[in-house]
Parts: C-alpha cells; structure tokens; sequence
C-alpha cells in the first residue's frame, strides 16, 4: 500500500505491516480517503471496522445499512512543547514522549492491539441492539438474550 500523507495514517500504517505477525487478526483496507482510512479483521465479522482517522483509531460497527454504535476509540491529540510531545486529551500532562510517534504508540496503536488481543479475541458475539431510536452494540460470550437484541452476528468467521 502507498503510504498515506497525513502523518497519523502514515504511522498506523507503519506500524500494522510491521506488527502483521504479532496482531491477531490480518487486516484489509476497505477504504482510503485523503483523512481517514478503513480496515476489516480478517476472520472477524465484516461489521467491526477500524476508522483511523486525523488522530485516532475507532472501532465502529457497521450492519444493515447502519452504523449501529462505536466500540471503542484510541485517540490522542499530540502537541510539541519544548520539552517534548505532550497529549491534551491526557489530564496529567507532565507526561512526555520524545516523538509523536511514540504518543500514538502509546495511546493509539498499542491500545488497540491489547484490545483486538483480549476483549475481540475472548468475544464470541456481537449483539446488537435498539429501542425507540437509540442503537447499541456489545461484545459478548454469553447466550443470553440482552434486552432490545435486533441481531447477534458471531464475531469470528
């Protein structure tokens, strides 16, 4: 793939082909835009999609013809002060990194992998629900039926 512009994309990017054996699950571009790009999991329902946008990677779930709800978000706002990159989204800003690269290592990529490692590998469902207009979506290894259940789609293909 040719390397996006935006620096954020162009690190992700980076940093999943040369991480390609250690995530659990491939991904796919589905989609590259000049601000955001779109990934699928190999092997997880096409209805999880990674959004990796300005300066964040969003799970969003995507089914039926609507986006039912986001599961999770690693974002990060660098700014560069003179004693190195800080994140304003952080509350304790007396945090620094030496490069922006490695303030979205920290917070964006290595989230994410932990993420896709644990609570998406343990899932074995994706329950999504509804009720007077509001939309939900969850990860789950139960059998239970949750209230307001539109569909349950198996998370691993």
């Amino acid at each position: 793939m040719k390397l996006p512009r935006r620096q954020f994309l162009r690190a992700f990017v980076r940093w999943a082909q040369h991480h390609r054996a250690d995530l659990p699950f491939s991904l796919r571009t589905t989609l590259r835009r000049d601000d955001h790009l779109t990934f699928t999991m190999r092997g997880i329902h096409p209805a999880l999609v990674l959004v990796v946008g300005r300066q964040e990677v969003c799970v969003d779930i995507h089914h039926a013809g609507r986006s039912w709800d986001m599961l999770g978000c690693f974002e990060a706002v660098a700014r560069h002060r003179p004693d190195g990159h800080h994140c304003d989204l952080c509350l304790d800003q007396q945090q620094t990194w030496p490069t922006r690269e490695a303030l979205w290592l920290d917070h964006c990529f290595e989230p994410l992998a932990a993420w896709m490692a644990g609570p998406l590998t343990s899932a074995r469902w994706l329950d999504l629900c509804a009720h007077e207009g509001m939309t939900w979506a969850t990860l789950t290894d139960a059998d239970r039926t949750p209230e307001g259940l539109r569909y349950r789609l198996p998370v691993h293909l």
